[in-house]
């Protein structure tokens, strides 16, 4: 075995080292990035679960509007950072449905409110699984 050989598999060893590191870090980003998307999405549950009680109950107990708009610029202001994009359509659709109704506006759209969670739900979803977000037609 002559010494561009002795040379030859070391270098190859540090090579498929190095590649065989580089993807591990690779996924373990990628896996990191989607927990922490899971554990965001999962936090803004229970903001959304209390828009929908205000929504449909107005007069179900205090309402604090203050809260309420800090928490959606938070929420908006991350969907804008991190996305996915097709979020940021919905949960303004959903936000826009949700004020009507707790303040008792009769342009209130309950099929349109539902919508908007679910296509928000939707996109959330897809976000997380890696999986294309594919628009639900607009119906006229």
């Amino acid at each position: 075995m002559g010494i561009f050989q002795s040379i030859g598999s070391f270098l190859s060893v540090v090579v498929i080292a190095w590649t065989t590191q580089r993807i591990a870090m690779y996924w373990e980003k990628r896996k990191k990035v989607e927990e922490t998307k899971l554990s965001t999405y999962l936090s803004w549950m229970p903001f959304l679960a209390d828009c929908y009680y205000h929504a449909f109950y107005p007069d179900g107990g205090a309402f604090d509007e203050k809260a309420y708009l800090k928490k959606q610029v938070e929420i908006l202001g991350t969907l804008q950072i991190m996305g996915p994009t097709g979020a940021i359509d919905a949960f303004y659709d959903f936000c826009d449905e949700a004020e009507r109704a707790m303040h008792k506006d009769a342009s209130f759209n309950r099929k349109k409110f539902h919508e908007s969670y679910t296509q928000l739900n939707y996109c959330f979803c897809c976000d997380i699984h890696g999986e294309k977000f594919v628009p639900a037609p607009q119906k006229k």
